[in-house]
Order: C-alpha cells, then sequence, then structure tokens
C-alpha cells in the first residue's frame, strides 16, 4: 500500500509489485485504481488466481506484466485496456484467453507461454490488421470456426450465401 500512495504523490506512470518467496499477494488493493497515470504495471510471481478487476480501471495501460502467478483465465474486461501495447502472462495456469481478445487494437505483444492452453480463439488471427508483432505461445490449433448451416443443396452455404444465420 506504501507503494500506491508514493506513486500517487509522485504521479510515477510505472508500478512494480513483484512477489517473493518471503511476500506474495493474493489481491491488489482498490487504490491501485486511483493511479490514473500508470502506464505500466507489473504484478508477476505472486498468488493471482484472478486478474484483480481493478486493474482494468487504469484507462492509460500500456504494459502488464502478469507472469508467474496462478491465473486460469483472462477476464473478458482486459480488452478493454484499449491502449494496452504488451501482454505478458508466462507461467500461469491459463486454459483460455477471452474469445474478444482482438479488441486490444494497441496489442503488439502478447506472451502465454507455458500456461495450460489447449486452443486459442479464432479472434486471435484478426490482430493481423493490427501492428502485432509477437505473439509467443507454445504451437496451440485455434478453436474450431462456427459450423455452416446446410443449404437447400444439401451442401454447407458459406456465410456470404446467406449460411451464416
Amino acid at each position: 500500500k506504501e507503494k500506491i500512495e508514493e506513486c500517487l504523490q509522485q504521479e510515477r506512470q510505472q508500478l512494480v509489485l513483484h512477489g517473493t518467496i518471503f511476500r506474495r499477494l493474493d489481491h491488489l488493493p482498490r487504490e491501485i485504481g486511483q493511479l490514473q497515470l500508470l502506464t505500466s504495471l507489473d504484478i508477476s510471481g505472486n498468488g493471482f488466481t484472478e486478474l484483480p478487476l481493478v486493474v482494468t480501471d487504469l484507462p492509460l495501460l500500456e504494459s502488464l506484466s502478469l507472469d508467474g502467478n496462478l491465473l486460469k483465465f483472462l477476464p473478458a474486461e482486459v480488452c478493454s485496456l484499449c491502449r494496452l501495447r504488451k501482454l505478458t502472462c508466462r507461467d500461469n495456469r491459463l486454459h483460455t484467453i477471452p474469445p474478444n481478445v482482438h479488441e486490444l487494437i494497441s496489442l503488439d505483444h502478447l506472451d502465454l507461454r507455458n500456461n495450460q492452453l489447449e486452443k486459442l480463439p479464432l479472434t486471435l488471427g484478426l490482430f493481423h490488421t493490427f501492428s502485432m508483432t509477437m505473439v509467443q505461445v507454445q504451437p496451440l490449433p485455434l478453436c474450431d470456426p462456427p459450423a455452416l448451416a446446410p443449404t437447400d443443396q444439401g451442401h454447407a452455404a458459406s456465410p456470404e450465401e446467406g449460411g451464416g444465420g
């Protein structure tokens, strides 16, 4: 809490709250949401099993490091961080990432190595239209696309043919 107060007083843009063997965080104080000028937050090496949603109250956040926690999923709300350029989630227990990950339009570095991911959302492929320069993840398949509806001719219609809904 002292570090947060110090950041507020000095209007700092970076906050590092690394966990150690002797001291790990299992939650973030609500006061973090007051750090409206924060552009970089590193909460690696703590005991987080869920991403504290107070992180999504930081509108200028460009870098978020979540490495070495116990996260099983990332909430969809993290995708509201439209200025986020770097997201690192190495060495967690992630099973999935939000399907709306493509809404992180500024993201150019995504590190998902050493997790329990089985598939990646197809929307991750939408980053080719943005400036994604680095995605680090163990080899995984993309989630299956939605099934196409059959047409009167007995074959699957493409979305352009009106078979998508």
